[in-house]
């Protein structure tokens, strides 16, 4: 199933390119269509999914726009700054997005990683995301509490984004409607 998706993927950046910014390898199969999706719209995608040291450059060099990463740089739920630095020292921080996937706990967000079943040390705070825009271009967030539910935007959430972030934030989860992407 994962290179179907992958196929359908490209296919949808083929017909209208407006459709898809990003694209995720999630299984091994997928990596050469993730790489057809590039050369057809060189620039055009971020790429994520198992993005680590040995494949970066890889897939900047075959036209990714940026990387996204959350797993290299979150090991058993803690944010490895060294991992971080090393990646922005390879690609460069404009080249790079982080994925902040957040679940809310106790009345906070909290940075989920492997799979979005672990609570990362990382909550979702101004003074947090301000040092880790020091480290990317953008941020990646999906509402996992929603995501992929259709119960509506994760309205608080996006609202902390905007109101904290200082770099731009690509927000995913919970769209029922076309009126929730309009508002």
């Amino acid at each position: 199933m994962p290179s179907l998706c992958c196929s359908l993927t490209l296919l949808l950046i083929q017909q209208n390119s407006s459709v898809c910014t990003m694209i995720y390898t999630l299984h091994h199969c997928c990596r050469e269509t993730a790489f057809g999706a590039l050369r057809a719209w060189p620039g055009g995608l971020q790429l994520g999914g198992g993005v680590n040291l040995d494949n970066a450059r890889v897939y900047l060099d075959a036209g990714a726009s940026h990387v996204i990463v959350t797993s290299f740089v979150f090991r058993d739920g803690q944010l490895e700054e060294d991992r971080l630095k090393a990646l922005v020292k390879l690609v460069g921080k404009q080249r790079l997005v982080l994925d902040l996937s957040c679940r809310q706990r106790d009345g906070q967000y909290w940075v989920v990683t492997d799979r979005w079943q672990r609570f990362s040390s990382l909550n979702l705070s101004e003074a947090n995301l301000a040092q880790l825009a020091a480290s990317c271009d953008e941020f990646l967030v999906h509402g996992v509490d929603v995501e992929g539910m259709q119960l509506g935007i994760d309205d608080q959430l996006v609202e902390l984004l905007g109101k904290w972030s200082p770099i731009p934030v690509t927000y995913a989860g919970g769209a029922r409607t076309l009126d929730d992407l309009e508002r």
